[in-house]
Parts: C-alpha cells; sequence; structure tokens
C-alpha cells in the first residue's frame, strides 16, 4: 500500500476517539525524572481526545521523545502523565505545533471541568 492512497479523511477516521477543541495551560518537561528540572516549556492546547492532544509551544519537541505533562486545573482535570511526542511542525516563527499521544489512554468526558460541575463544587 503506498502513500498516495492515504487522505486526510483516512487519517482522521483512523483516530481512536473523539478531539475537543479545548484550550488549556500544559507544562511540558523531559519525561526521564532526573532530568525533569532541566526545562519546562509552557504551552497551551488546541485540541484534546482521549488518546493525546494537539499543543503549540514555543519550542520544539524531539518527535519519538517521552515528556511529562502538566495539565493545569483550568478547563480539565487530568494532572499529570506521560507522553510521547508524534510530530513536530514549526507554525510560525516561535510556534510549534505538537502532536503528542498519552502513554496511557484518558476518559477525557470524566476529566472535563463543566460550568455545571464547578457549581456543584460551590454548594454547602
Amino acid at each position: 500500500i503506498g502513500l498516495s492512497g492515504n487522505s486526510a479523511s483516512a487519517f482522521v477516521a483512523a483516530r481512536a476517539s473523539e478531539r475537543i477543541d479545548i484550550q488549556t495551560d500544559v507544562v511540558v518537561r523531559p519525561g526521564n525524572a532526573s532530568e525533569r528540572d532541566k526545562f519546562a516549556h509552557r504551552t497551551v492546547t488546541v485540541d484534546v481526545s482521549d488518546g493525546g492532544c494537539l499543543l503549540i509551544s514555543p519550542f520544539p519537541a524531539i518527535v519519538g521523545d517521552i515528556y511529562w505533562l502538566e495539565f493545569s486545573d483550568t478547563h480539565l482535570r487530568v494532572g499529570s502523565l506521560f507522553a510521547r511526542c508524534m510530530r513536530c511542525r514549526m507554525v510560525s516563527e516561535g510556534a510549534f505545533e505538537l502532536g503528542i499521544k498519552f502513554m496511557v489512554p484518558i476518559d477525557l468526558q470524566s476529566t472535563l471541568i463543566t460550568s455545571q460541575s464547578t457549581d456543584k463544587a460551590r454548594l454547602p
């Protein structure tokens, strides 16, 4: 099977789960614990799925490397997790698009913070 038979629709259909457009802050650090303090790149998600996310970063990532992602609690209750960079491309000067695959899938629907869930949290 050649690459010429691949299309954008076939690529999207191959994704394991639905993507949700959501912007939340994510800190990207090296996956190796002994190198975790070497850098902490502040990024933002473009979209998130059960299996990964698309990030916009001021720095490129090395495709194939494992990273430690720390999600803010603004829109998602994901916490921190290991992920692999599957692709990196420069979208403009100082901006890179990172295709990220989580090492262990998440249940996106249960991690979403909605106004209803925050209202419940405020009730006595």
